[in-house]
């Protein structure tokens, strides 16, 4: 399929939810806030994020730092993350954990779609 074909289809990943060990002395939260100022977030953004985010448990995704927004949701009966960005095509990627599992859905339009889609899986 060509690059065209695949801006419009939508995608749904699962994954089991990565865990990390580390020695108790090295501080997680600050190496997950740091990544994402260095991914593009100014320091209020990682920080503000990052009180959100038990870093021990969450995989990172880049956000990309121009023309995307992201915010808080309730998808599944758990908290989730809505990314979207406006480009030729609107797009989305909404993340959520559940027992254990990650979920991704990704694909053209806004808010509204993810969490159609979202809430019609079973």
């Amino acid at each position: 399929p060509s690059s065209e074909d695949v801006s419009k289809c939508t995608t749904l990943h699962q994954m089991v939810s990565p865990t990390i060990s580390a020695p108790p002395d090295l501080d997680i939260a600050q190496i997950g806030e740091t990544f994402l100022q260095l991914i593009g977030m100014s320091p209020e953004e990682a920080a503000l994020f990052s009180e959100t985010v038990d870093w021990t448990t969450t995989l990172i995704v880049p956000i990309p730092r121009y023309s995307t927004t992201y915010q808080e949701v309730s998808v599944d009966g758990v908290k989730g993350t809505l990314i979207l960005q406006k480009d030729y095509v609107p797009k989305y990627m909404l993340l959520w954990i559940k027992a254990d599992i990650v979920y991704v859905l990704s694909g053209p339009g806004n808010g509204s779609t993810a969490l159609a889609i979202a809430d019609s899986l079973e």
